[in-house]
């Protein structure tokens, strides 16, 4: 019983701070994604390979998961759609391939509908 009723008294006192969250800057109300900096630099790096085209604000949504699944059938990798380092690294890797003057068949195919040459990539 006393188990019990330190949970609730918790509830109680914890409960208003969830609505003040909404009024203080830099915190996010409950419920909603916290932006990523690991999230935010794969972003980038798959926009320059041309795979997303979203905003890079560091949070996941359909066009990061999309673009992740793509890079990696056409990486030869296990998808996980995950954002993962080892995934933003083989990205890193992509672009590099490309700066050095190798060729968009070591990337591997690029999406359809994209207009980025080989080479543009700065």
């Amino acid at each position: 019983m006393k188990w019990r009723s330190s949970m609730l008294a918790a509830c109680v006192i914890l409960s208003p701070l969830a609505a003040v969250a909404q009024d203080v800057p830099g915190m996010m109300p409950y419920g909603q994604d916290i932006p990523s900096l690991l999230v935010r630099d794969l972003q980038l790096s798959l926009r320059r390979l041309a795979y997303y085209r979203g905003e890079a604000d560091g949070l996941h949504n359909p066009d990061l998961l999309r673009a992740l699944l793509a890079f990696e059938r056409d990486e030869q990798v296990a998808p996980e759609a995950e954002p993962t380092p080892a995934i933003l690294q083989l990205s890193n890797e992509a672009i590099a391939r490309i700066r050095s003057g190798g060729s968009c068949g070591d990337l591997g195919p690029l999406p359809a509908g994209t207009s980025v040459a080989c080479g543009s990539i700065r």
